[in-house]
């Protein structure tokens, strides 16, 4: 008969032993997470992102950003400054320019065939603007004021007598009996035969006649149809040939508008030598033009060659 083999007491001990690890190995396996779940280490840099404000994000662990975040990213921010940057843009398209200034006055003028000047020197960032004082058929005086914000043509804001600064005073005079102009003119002197102690060479050609009396200096020359003279009291010593020849230079270059008959500049220093009043005048037909202006004379020259 079959007999069953018996276990020795130590291999029976070494069972239970071995056992005993087993129940102790799965035990403390059981402490882990279960698969289900991310280890602890993983969500580490997401929890440190939150509390850094996202300063050391992992890429693709990070906070979702926030509609609040988006709005203020630099592309949000390139969209708004661009948005404002085309609206000034369209307000400065609205703005007239000087040449729409003096479109805008030339519309207006009743006298035919009316001509104003068309350049006039501004400060950076400052405008053209002006004023329609007189407006007949055969008349206009028009005031050109330069602004520093922009103001609209005729605005009642303006006037001759007020705080705006005025650039120029035209005017456009019609006389039916041409003796009734002489007087605008300034008589022209004998300039044909200087004497050699009056004359004055002005370059380019051009002799200038320098002559005085009664404490008050005078420098006259020709230029085509046109006189000009420099006029400044005797003790302000003001260097006359200088400035005549700068603008002797300068209509080297620049032509003045052809008069029928006449045409006259006259710059007159004022005491001290620190102010000036440019009066210009001419011809075109019945019509007597003028430019006033208290800026330099080379100033004076450019609105006069602008004339159209």
């Amino acid at each position: 008969m079959n007999r069953t083999p018996r276990t020795s007491p130590y291999l029976r001990k070494s069972l239970k032993l071995a056992s005993a690890a087993l129940i102790v190995a799965l035990a403390l396996s059981g402490c882990g997470n279960t698969s289900g779940n991310a280890p602890e280490e993983a969500n580490a840099p997401a929890d440190a992102a939150t509390e850094d404000g996202g300063a050391n994000v992992v890429p693709g662990t990070g906070p979702a950003t926030s509609g609040e975040d988006a709005a203020e990213s630099p592309d949000a921010q390139k969209t708004e400054e661009d948005s404002a940057e085309g609206t000034d843009q369209a307000e400065d398209a609205n703005v007239p320019d000087a040449e729409g200034v003096i479109d805008q006055v030339r519309a207006q003028l009743k006298l035919q065939d009316a001509v104003l000047p068309t350049e006039f020197e501004l400060a950076d960032g400052h405008y053209l603007t002006a004023s329609i004082e007189k407006n007949e058929e055969a008349a206009f005086n028009v005031v050109f004021y330069e602004t520093e914000e922009v103001v609209p043509v005729d605005d009642d804001s303006l006037a001759p007598t007020g705080e705006t600064p005025i650039i120029a005073i035209v005017n456009a005079e019609s006389y039916a009996d041409p003796l009734s102009r002489e007087d605008i003119f300034f008589p022209a002197s004998d300039l044909e035969d200087i004497s050699s102690e009056m004359a004055v060479d002005l370059g380019n050609g051009i002799q200038g006649m320098q002559e005085g009396a009664a404490g008050t200096k005078y420098l006259t020359w020709k230029e085509g149809r046109w006189v000009l003279q420099i006029q400044s009291l005797s003790e302000d010593q003001m260097d006359q040939p200088g400035i005549a020849r700068k603008m002797v230079d300068y209509l080297e270059t620049h032509s003045l508008p052809a008069p029928d008959d006449a045409g006259r500049i006259s710059a007159k220093y004022q005491q001290g030598g620190d102010t000036v009043q440019n009066i210009v005048a001419w011809n075109k037909g019945d019509v007597v033009y003028q430019i006033e202006t208290q800026r330099v004379p080379l100033e004076a020259l450019t609105m006069t060659v602008s004339v159209k």
